[in-house]
């Protein structure tokens, strides 16, 4: 989840989304 937390920081609102749909596919 850390990771998570910095990808949304970095990549932002949209990115964070994009990354977890990917995650629960």
């Amino acid at each position: 989840m850390g990771i998570d937390l910095l990808d949304h920081i970095i990549v932002g609102h949209e990115g964070y989304i994009s990354f977890r749909e990917e995650n629960l596919l």
